[in-house]
């Protein structure tokens, strides 16, 4: 029993070992720009970085977004690149899962249900949620979209939350309604 622990020992720090200290590239058009929480004077417009996320037994590559974030170190303003998104994967069932992208500054957050068939890995509903004003009160903007498109690979965050989809299904709730309430109503 002892020679156990000590072997899981070596090996959970021998793989902690290997990740700690590796810097995060920050790319913008496929050119590498900075890396993660690091001091930065770049002016980031579309800049991302890739990482990747196992998803029902699956392998998959993300690129999410990234943002430059001001703070203030001994009387003076330093920019950093900072993660726009903290990333969650919730499983459903054994068939189908929601890749969760939480925002890290406003509230907002956009999920992808992916789901498993013949083997191969599809997205089949997009959902997001921000905070919102309608008619002078604050209320949640939910959005849902049916889709059906098969990945491969690589999951680009852009393409299916930054662009102004018309086809998405949106609705206003009271900020006092949940968010599984308010889709549910809007059905």
């Amino acid at each position: 029993m002892y020679k156990q622990i000590i072997l899981c020992a070596v090996i959970f720090v021998s793989t902690s070992c290997s990740t700690y200290g590796q810097k995060t590239p920050v790319f913008e058009n496929e050119k590498q720009v900075g890396y993660m929480n690091e001091e930065s004077n770049y002016d980031c417009n579309n800049c991302y970085f890739m990482h990747s996320i196992v998803v029902l037994k699956k392998i998959l590559l993300i690129k999410e977004p990234v943002y430059i974030q001001d703070r203030v170190k001994k009387d003076s303003v330093h920019s950093y690149i900072v993660n726009e998104y903290s990333t969650e994967i919730t499983n459903l069932n054994k068939t189908t899962s929601i890749i969760k992208f939480n925002s890290t500054s406003n509230g907002s957050s956009y999920w992808l249900y992916i789901s498993i068939r013949n083997g191969l890995l599809f997205i089949v509903k997009q959902l997001s949620y921000a905070n919102a004003i309608t008619n002078e009160e604050p209320s949640t903007k939910v959005c849902v979209k049916k889709i059906n498109k098969r990945i491969n690979k690589k999951i680009d965050f852009y393409d299916f939350f930054e662009n102004k989809d018309v086809n998405q299904n949106c609705h206003f709730c009271p900020v006092t309604v949940s968010i599984e309430e308010c889709i549910r109503l809007s059905k």
